[in-house]
């Protein structure tokens, strides 16, 4: 008689745990046996109510129990079946105490072997059997033969029945005695003869036992034919037992539906620790459903919040691809916005889903499936879909593992979504560094060359005015240390200009203030200022042209920012001046329909290409042996390009080394009607009248004071000071004066505040605000404090002259 295997259940939920037991069971090779794995307290009760063992496998710290109350749990209810403990070595003493408490046997995990496991399991079963021995060798024949649950009856050498026991009549719904007498094949298979594969028929030839598992409407049933023999060896008839196994049958296919799941999971959970990309991890997780899940179509899909559509990041297993993205965008999306699963375990009658759908999946072989949502920093943002071609596919116990999963895939991406935020925020880091280390150095070398670029003209300043006031000069060379020194202040303004404008563009207020002008009159000004230049710095040898459109004449006025237009135009003449040594520069100014074009030509010295997108960047000059001779901010080509995109335009270069170079713009344009407010002749100093009026001169710096009553020295007015706003308050409510000349910056009390108490009880007394500061919203402060008129330090001689003027008429 062949020996029938061990049944083993193995309660346990770590899988490489239960793999190392199954390991240890095959290397034993003479030990037959077959192993039911679980993971939870409540599975191992379930399945032992269903499937008879000969010993259990317990893991007493379990996800739904632990310590002790898990072997307490099982015992009361199994007692019969020897228990042998699976532990940790720190677990020894609850062991004892399992013991003490009717254990069989218990074993230390990591002191585990192949030996030590199967004669532990034999030993355990061996008092069974031995106890199973004796008691039927205590029974009577009938008493054991009644009392079995299988049918049970004898048959004799023909196969005829000729007794039964009371469960063959409750099988098969027959008396004893419609059943004794009768052919086995008639009783049971209603037939008039044997069945294919008929384990009596099969016995007789083979003289042990046969088996056969038969299935009977909705039942499974185990039948099994052995021998009986005479003293001769001669076969006089049989025992034929039916058993029941539709739950074996069934606990069989949980069980194996329970391992390809769990090997589901395992090869998943390796494969989140291996894969460190998103995309290869989603390819691998669908390959790992179709392999080991025995899923006939798996798809991963992540939401779009902004159009609420689900892309597909990954699948396998489809033929029918439109079928999967469709549904995704119909059906899923609600699911992944739920964060829960959706499950149908019969697509052909389930009322959620479209009809015209569900015929197109069963055409694809498909008739269950279920969607579980990915969830990334606890906001729903995918799905995992999986597709059946069984009917009940999916019960409870493996959507729990199956969600399980959904989980660690979640948490994987979650790890990848924050690793790839985590590189980039460190490339961004690195870039962001890069760039203040490089703005850094362009600033100190932007500070070491303002440095030399501000004491270049103040040691011409100083300089000067130090031999004007020593030595003895003759007319002509004061007239000229005198234009020197004011050649060389107008310098530091236009370095100071150029700092304040870049401050301007990097807080975003260059503000542009459209006005209409004329615009040949601009271009003629620019011709004849820079024809001066040009003439004093490089003789004959460079011919200055100016080439306009004949529409643009006397008459053509447009509506534009003149000053910013203005400093673009001599920012580019300046510079072509500069490195022009022969040949000719040209102002161009052409109609180009809805735009004007403007254009600087030079035949200089040309900038290289490589350096034709660097040369508008700030702190940046073309480095050569001519150039490095002519010092400069470096910001006057980037201070343009901001005011022409301002304007609406692009500035470009074109450039030729040794050939010269191009730089042009155009800018939309509006024309307009002539200027609003024509200016007046201006005054010479000599021309203005000021005789019997007061003036207050508001500074806190002698030398302004001293400066201005110069400047006015010859109107006949008289003069008085005040060093800040407090004293000038005081005297204007004391005396009377004609006009005030304020600054702004000084102690106590501004010019500002000073300017709107004074107005506040004078509102008809002129200011003049007189400062140094040049931003716009001083001089917008200013206006709204009530002063009359505004004018920038350095004054400007005829400027202030007509400004006075104007007030005083």
């Amino acid at each position: 008689m062949a020996i029938l295997p061990t049944k083993i259940l193995l309660i346990d939920d770590n899988l490489l745990d239960a793999r190392l037991v199954k390991e240890y069971l095959s290397d034993y090779s003479n030990f037959k046996y077959d192993l039911a794995t679980v993971g939870t307290l409540a599975a191992g009760k379930k399945i032992m109510g269903l499937t008879k063992f000969d010993v259990i496998l317990l893991d007493l710290n379990l996800p739904d129990s632990n310590g002790i109350d898990t072997f307490e749990q099982l015992y009361i209810d199994y007692k019969s079946t020897p228990i042998i403990m699976l532990i940790g070595i720190d677990d020894e003493h609850l062991a004892t105490e399992a013991i003490k408490m009717g254990a069989q046997d218990y074993l230390v995990k990591n002191q585990l072997t192949s030996l030590l496991l199967v004669r532990s399991i034999q030993y355990s079963i061996e008092p069974k059997k031995t106890e199973e021995k004796n008691e039927a060798a205590n029974n009577t024949w009938q008493t054991t033969f009644d009392g079995m649950n299988d049918s049970i009856f004898l048959l004799d050498n023909e196969g005829v029945i000729i007794q039964a026991n009371r469960a063959t009549g409750n099988l098969l719904q027959n008396k004893e005695e419609d059943i004794i007498g009768k052919h086995c094949y008639k009783s049971v298979h209603h037939t008039d003869c044997a069945i294919e594969g008929c384990p009596y028929i099969k016995m007789k030839s083979s003289k042990k036992r046969e088996t056969m598992i038969l299935p009977l409407d909705d039942k499974w049933l185990e039948i099994t034919v052995d021998p009986l023999f005479d003293n001769d060896g001669e076969i006089t008839g049989a025992v034929h037992i039916i058993s029941d196994i539709t739950e074996r049958k069934n606990a069989e296919v949980q069980i194996k539906r329970l391992n390809r799941v769990y090997a589901l999971l395992s090869n998943i959970n390796q494969t989140l620790v291996r894969i460190r990309n998103a995309e290869q991890l989603f390819k691998d997780v669908c390959l790992i459903a179709i392999g080991e899940g025995k899923f006939q179509g798996a798809w991963i899909g992540l939401f779009n919040y902004d159009n609420k559509l689900v892309n597909k990041e990954a699948s396998a297993g489809f033929k029918c691809e439109f079928l999967v993205e469709e549904l995704m965008n119909i059906l899923i999306s609600k699911s992944i916005k739920g964060g829960k699963h959706f499950i149908s375990n019969n697509i052909e009658i389930d009322t959620k889903l479209n009809n015209e759908w569900k015929q197109r999946a069963q055409f694809c072989g498909f008739k269950s499936f279920a969607i579980f949502a990915l969830i990334i920093n606890n906001k729903p943002s995918g799905g995992f879909c999986i597709f059946s071609d069984e009917l009940g596919f999916f019960d409870a116990l493996e959507v729990n593992l199956l969600d399980e999963m959904s989980l660690d895939i979640s948490f994987g991406l979650e790890y990848l979504v924050k690793e790839q935020e985590r590189k980039t925020a460190l490339q961004e880091l690195i870039i962001a560094k890069e760039k203040a280390e490089n703005a850094d150095m362009l600033k100190t070398a932007f500070l070491a060359n303002m440095s030399h670029e501000i004491r270049t003209p103040m040691n011409a300043v100083i300089g000067f005015s130090e031999l004007i006031q020593k030595e003895n000069l003759s007319s002509k060379e004061k007239n000229k240390f005198v234009e020197l020194i004011k050649s060389n202040g107008e310098s530091l303004v236009k370095i100071i200009d150029d700092i304040i404008d870049i401050s301007k563009i990097d807080t975003k207020q260059m503000a542009i203030y459209f006005s209409a002008f004329n615009l040949k009159n601009l271009l003629d000004e620019l011709y004849i200022y820079f024809s001066k230049i040009v003439i004093s710095k490089n003789a004959d040898a460079v011919d200055l042209l100016i080439n306009i459109s004949p529409e643009i004449d006397e008459a053509f006025f447009i509506n534009s920012d003149k000053i910013r237009l203005k400093q673009v135009l001599v920012n580019l003449l300046n510079n072509a001046v500069k490195f022009t040594k022969k040949g000719s520069i040209k102002l161009v100014c052409e109609l180009h329909k809805n735009k004007i074009y403007f254009a600087v030509e030079d035949t200089g010295i040309g900038i290289p290409a490589y350096q034709h997108k660097t040369i508008f960047d700030r702190f940046v000059q073309y480095s050569d042996t001519f150039v490095s001779r002519h010092f400069g901010t470096g910001l006057g080509l980037s201070i343009s390009k901001e005011i022409v995109q301002l304007l609406g335009g692009k500035i470009e270069l074109k450039s030729i080394v040794n050939e010269g170079s191009i730089f042009s713009f155009e800018i939309p344009f509006k024309k307009s009607l002539k200027e609003l407010i024509i200016n007046e002749n201006d005054l010479a100093m000599s021309e203005l009248d000021l005789t019997g009026k007061t003036i207050l001169i508001v500074d806190d710096e002698e030398s302004s004071f001293v400066l201005s009553k110069r400047i006015l020295s010859e109107s006949g007015a008289s003069f008085e000071w005040a060093q800040d706003g407090e004293e000038a308050i005081e005297l204007v409510k004391k005396n009377k004066y004609n006009f005030i000349i304020m600054d702004i910056k000084m102690p106590r009390i501004d010019g500002i505040t000073a300017t709107k108490l004074i107005k506040k009880q004078y509102p008809k007394l002129p200011i003049i605000i007189q400062t140094a500061f040049a931003m716009e919203n001083e001089y917008n402060k200013a206006l709204e404090a009530g002063c009359d008129a505004y004018i920038t330090k350095p004054i400007v001689f005829d400027e202030f002259i007509n400004k006075i003027a104007k007030l005083i008429v």
